[in-house]
């Protein structure tokens, strides 16, 4: 939790090296309707940081 992880990072962690186009932000849009509401933050052109405890 607090640590921002980049976007590419996500990516070559869950798909390698083939960039899924926008599928990180539709599993993140069903991440958020999962968790608590503002559990996680977005970090413009960077990546996205997790706020729960």
């Amino acid at each position: 939790p607090g640590r921002l992880l980049r976007r590419e990072v996500i990516s070559k962690a869950v798909w390698g090296d083939e960039t899924p186009g926008r599928t990180i932000d539709i599993h993140i849009a069903r991440l958020r309707r999962q968790l608590p509401q503002g559990a996680i933050e977005t970090v413009v052109r960077l990546g996205y940081r997790l706020l729960l405890p």
